[in-house]
């Protein structure tokens, strides 16, 4: 089932940020993780922190491109880790709305 995209820039940009906070929320649960299992992954989930952040402050910002025809950069490492984000989806549906362009 395909993800229904945002249709506006104000739920792209709420939906952004509810994964920047999913993500933190993975790290710092990694980072006290006392068995470790998942340390390893700390500098992947760290990339998709970023990408995320720098994706969100070009939106604010006015200069990020929409409907360029490509997923947004950080999806070839958020389907890698796939199941270990519990937010998969809402990540795919940003890339949606990314692909399809918001008003």
């Amino acid at each position: 089932m395909q993800p229904t995209p945002p249709a506006t820039t104000a739920r792209f940009v709420e939906l952004l940020g509810q994964a920047v906070f999913e993500t933190r929320d993975v790290i710092s649960a990694v980072e006290y993780d006392e068995t470790g299992e998942f340390e390893a992954h700390v500098p992947r989930y760290q990339a998709l922190l970023d990408g995320l952040e720098r994706l969100l402050a070009q939106v604010r910002a006015g200069t990020h491109r929409f409907a360029d025809g490509k997923d947004l950069q950080f999806m070839p490492l958020a389907r890698e880790l796939r199941r270990a984000i519990p937010y998969f989806s809402l990540l795919e549906t940003i890339n949606a709305g990314h692909r399809a362009g918001v008003d």
